[in-house]
């Protein structure tokens, strides 16, 4: 289970299956809350980043949700202003990318969410966006 989704369910949210798989470099949004919110205050516009999910989860209660996308509604959320969980991948490099497709390779079912290895690993250089918000992100929660 991935990081957003056990903080989710430990904080006393619900984890289910998604609809669909959602694996691929897919755009994220903020919701409303985000553009307000000083740990997401950068975030104002759409970015495209790496999914690799296929379950989903309720917010937590007293949890505010910070980003959707068009397969998962939920796909960042803070708790007490102080935890952040995400349900995209802005960690990846591209020599991860290229473990996960080895490992993980089977989970690429055919679906509307779901891109090929060769498509994954074509958009490897897309990775760098995702790091560069992930960095801003970390120095953000760093000043708090």
């Amino acid at each position: 289970m991935p990081g957003a989704q056990l903080l989710a369910e430990a904080l006393g949210g619900v984890v289910f299956r998604n609809p669909e798989l959602e694996i691929g470099f897919w755009p994220i949004h903020p919701a409303s809350a985000a553009t307000v919110h000083p740990l997401f205050s950068l975030f104002t516009e759409g970015l495209t980043v790496l999914h690799w999910h296929g379950d989903a989860f309720e917010l937590p209660p007293g949890a505010t949700g910070l980003a959707w996308s068009a397969a998962c509604t939920q796909q960042a959320f803070v708790y007490d202003n102080r935890v952040i969980g995400l349900q995209f991948h802005p960690e990846l490099t591209p020599d991860i990318l290229a473990a996960m497709l080895q490992h993980d390779g089977h989970e690429l079912v055919p679906g509307p969410w779901v891109q090929s290895a060769a498509e994954l690993r074509d958009r490897a250089g897309e990775l760098a966006a995702g790091n560069t918000w992930l960095l801003q992100l970390l120095d953000q929660l760093a000043a708090r």
